[in-house]
C-alpha cells in the first residue's frame, strides 16, 4: 500500500487534484474534512477540531482502506504528523499544492458543492455544472459550503501557514519524497506525474 499526503491551503484545489488521482491513478481518498462533516462536526468557524478526534477518524478510515491512499487534509499540524508516525503509518510521498491567499479566497467564493454526493463545481467556466445550480451526477441542488466565505478562508489560510506548513519540514527531515504542484500555473494533468 502506498500512502501519499496532499497538503494545500483551503481553496488550493486539493479535492479536484485528488479526484484526478482517484479516477485515473487508482487511489482511495481519505479526507479528514469529509470524515469530520460525516461525524457531525461543524467546520464553518475555521477552527481546527481536537487532534484526538481527527486522528481517531482518520486511523479507522486507513484501516478500512484497500490499496493506495491519499490523505487529504491530514495531518494538519506537527502533533498529527508525529502521531501518524507513532501509529506506524508509512508515508511514501508528500504533494504540496502551492497557492496564494488571494487565489484561495477567489476560488473558495467561486466554489459550489453537492450536499448529497460531495461533487464540486465552480460558478465560472472552470468546472460549472451542465445545468446551473444542479449536480451533474445526482441532480441535487448545489450549495456553497458554509465555510466558503472570505473571513473564514483568511482565518483558515493563517492557520494553514502557522500549523500545517511546518509539517513539510518534518517530512523532509525524514527523507520522505516531496513534490510541488503550482495550483496557479501547472496543468491539472501534471498531478498524475507527481504521484
Amino acid at each position: 500500500m502506498k500512502t501519499i499526503i496532499f497538503i494545500g491551503a483551503p481553496g488550493a484545489g486539493k479535492g479536484s487534484r485528488i479526484k484526478t488521482c482517484v479516477d485515473h491513478g487508482g487511489f482511495t481518498q481519505i479526507s479528514s474534512g469529509n470524515l469530520l462533516r460525516e461525524a457531525g462536526y461543524d467546520l464553518s468557524s475555521g477552527k481546527l477540531i481536537e487532534d484526538s478526534i481527527v486522528i481517531s477518524l482518520v486511523k479507522k478510515a486507513i484501516e478500512k482502506a484497500e490499496g493506495n491512499i491519499i490523505l487529504d487534509g491530514f495531518p494538519r499540524n506537527l502533533s498529527q504528523a508525529e502521531e501518524l508516525e507513532r501509529q506506524n503509518v508509512k508515508v511514501d510521498k508528500i504533494v504540496y499544492i502551492k497557492i496564494s491567499q488571494e487565489e484561495c479566497i477567489s476560488r473558495a467564493l467561486n466554489r459550489l458543492i453537492c450536499p448529497k454526493c460531495q461533487e464540486t463545481y465552480t460558478k465560472t467556466d472552470y468546472h460549472p455544472p451542465k445545468v446551473e445550480g444542479i449536480c451533474d451526477l445526482c441532480g441535487e441542488a448545489l450549495t456553497q459550503r458554509s465555510d466558503d466565505n472570505e473571513q473564514t478562508i483568511m482565518k483558515r489560510f493563517k492557520v494553514f501557514e502557522e500549523h500545517t506548513l511546518p509539517i513539510l519540514e518534518f517530512y523532509k527531515s525524514r527523507g520522505i519524497e516531496f513534490a510541488v504542484f503550482d495550483a496557479e500555473a501547472d496543468d491539472d494533468d501534471k498531478i498524475l506525474d507527481l504521484v
